[in-house]
């Protein structure tokens, strides 16, 4: 297949290189290998961390919102569900071990060895010394442990840090020679109170002990938002980002009103008075307290939870280019995502409103992407309006991650048309445009539903809502109007146009400047599944990428820039 690519850039696809849309890669074959999470070079070889079985925890989560509506079934129909509304293109949760470490030596593409696998996920890395750092994902799989793993030049990996708290360490960075990580620690010890809080920590690894880590910064200097539902949630992470810059640490949490930003560094002559026990001063950059509102929106109010109010910026990210710091963010766009579906499952319910479902949806896409530079002398964020131009319109949703290559600086982008087009496949043309093969799976799908529906399970739950109803008290009918009520109808038609018209695919885009920006890519390089561009790594190669394709699999590239 050839790649889509619009730019002057020559992209070489490694894995599965004569691959199309809709066949697995997952870097060796295994569709469960969706997201390419963590991407490094060590030496001579590339090393790649994966996310296993990325759409297990939607699906789960799916099937416990329909069990609050009392719609207890099984997750086999769940999952035939599922099946008929992606035409078999979500694969069903399998058990596994979890993520895994793969490693490639650069001149022979495509050949993987792998090194590790656990019981989690992998969610990022960085390469220190001569030694890789890999932080670890446990998400709804909460008795799981999260991990610091090392890996040493001999490809040894030992656990560097445990923590029990939170459902992710993936924040890391390197300031002055030394190595930081921020997250939740299990071992700090709550004030009595406190409890609510998350344990919140910034720590720096100890110059010779691999297992010793200091703090540098622990929740009291982030106690406004260590209580945060967003920082507890089993989706996200204590903290997102981190990155340093001009001899400070800059963070990320995220926030139910939008993400929260503080910049922190060791305490300077005159600074005493501001440090906190460690000897660091911290300084809220985005939120509350700060020059620029929680998710950088223009007015306080500007980020809500409410459809049709606003939209929730719940993470954002940091990335530095030509001496200059850059954030952008990701929008809300799982949880829009998750509801849209379970308003379709739930459609025969008295509470349904077609508007309570397809808002989110449709709020999430009118809101543009964006990214900010840093003005040093305001302390505000200023949107780089040159980026958001090329991505108006369209389904991204999430500014992913950054890289710096041969003097220009790329921006990875995720794009929710794939998922977007399960809530709209009736009205934007996708059934229309679907082949006899597209129909025989489609056809297959709807049986395996009706055979799961048609067991002894689903009819005891049948009867179960039927007698509940019938001792209910009469609840008054909602009339068709008033299930697809005008505003919902208008939303579903916006958000279907937007889908049509979306090629479908992430976007990576470029600049040279920071002002003026262009297209690598619009479509995922020709390949609607790759939802994602998700982490870089240059090298005296080229740029290398992974993605983010829960469907079929990540999948591995190497782009050359061919300037000077």
């Amino acid at each position: 297949m050839a790649l889509k690519v619009k730019s002057n850039d020559t992209v070489i696809r490694i894995t599965n290189p004569n691959g199309k849309p809709g066949e697995v890669d997952g870097l060796v074959g295994d569709r469960q290998q969706g997201y390419g999470w963590s991407l490094a070079e060590r030496g001579d070889y590339i090393y790649i961390g994966t996310w296993f079985n990325t759409i297990g925890a939607v699906v789960t989560i799916i099937n416990a919102g329909l069990k609050a509506k009392g719609l207890n079934i099984s997750q086999e129909t769940v999952e035939a569900m599922m099946d008929v509304i992606s035409n078999n293109e979500i694969p069903h949760p399998s058990k596994g071990l979890g993520g895994q470490i793969y490693k490639m030596h650069k001149d022979k593409p495509g050949e993987f060895t792998k090194i590790f696998e656990t019981d989690v996920s992998f969610r990022n890395v960085i390469l220190f010394g001569d030694d890789l750092y890999f932080t670890t994902y446990r998400g709804v799989n909460m008795d799981k442990v999260n991990h610091i793993y090392k890996v040493d030049l001999d490809d040894n990996v030992t656990s560097v840090y445990e923590t029990t708290d939170g459902a992710c360490s993936r924040a890391c960075a390197i300031l002055d020679g030394k190595l930081y990580f921020a997250g939740a620690d299990s071992k700090f010890e709550l004030d009595p109170g406190d409890e609510d809080n998350v344990k919140l920590a910034v720590m720096v690894k100890d110059d010779e002990d691999d297992r010793k880590w200091d703090y540098v910064a622990d929740y009291h200097d982030f106690i406004e938002y260590a209580s945060d539902g967003h920082v507890k949630s089993p989706a996200g992470s204590p903290f997102w980002d981190m990155v340093a810059f001009k001899g400070s640490l800059y963070v990320t949490l995220p926030g139910s009103a939008g993400f929260i930003a503080f910049e922190g560094h060791p305490a300077k002559r005159g600074e005493k008075g501001k440090a906190n026990q460690y000897g660091w001063v911290w300084t809220e950059i985005v939120g509350r307290n700060a020059v620029n509102y929680p998710g950088i929106c223009e007015t306080p109010a500007g980020n809500t939870l409410d459809y049709g109010k606003g939209i929730v910026s719940v993470v954002g990210a940091f990335g530095v280019f030509n001496d200059s710091l850059y954030c952008y963010n990701i929008d809300n766009t799982i949880t829009s995502e998750i509801m849209g579906i379970s308003g379709m499952l739930s459609i025969t319910q008295p509470d349904f409103k077609l508007s309570n479902f397809v808002g989110p949806v449709h709020d999430t896409i009118k809101h543009a992407q964006k990214i900010w530079k840093y003005n040093e002398t305001t302390g505000r964020f200023d949107e780089c309006v040159g980026f958001t131009k090329l991505v108006e319109d369209t389904c991204v949703e999430y500014v992913w991650k950054s890289a710096v290559y041969n003097g220009e600086f790329y921006i990875g982008t995720m794009d929710s048309k794939v998922i977007y087009n399960y809530l709209t496949r009736l009205t934007n043309g996708n059934l229309l445009h679907m082949g006899l093969a597209g129909w025989k799976a489609q056809l297959g799908a709807c049986g395996r539903l009706v055979k799961s529906l048609a067991n002894k399970e689903t009819l005891e739950v049948v009867k179960g809502l039927k007698a509940a109803k019938a001792n209910a008290p009469a609840a008054p009918k909602r009339k068709f109007s008033e299930k697809f009520d005008k505003e919902g109808l208008k939303m579903y038609w916006k958000v279907s146009e937007t889908v049509r018209k979306d090629p479908g695919g992430f976007h990576l885009l470029k600049t040279s400047d920071g002002e003026h920006w262009e297209h690598v890519t619009d479509c995922g390089f020709g390949d609607l599944y790759n939802y994602g561009c998700l982490r870089f790594a240059p090298t005296d190669h080229g740029l290398y990428m992974t993605t983010a394709n829960p469907f079929y699999g990540t999948q591995l590239y190497l782009l050359k820039n061919n300037k000077g």
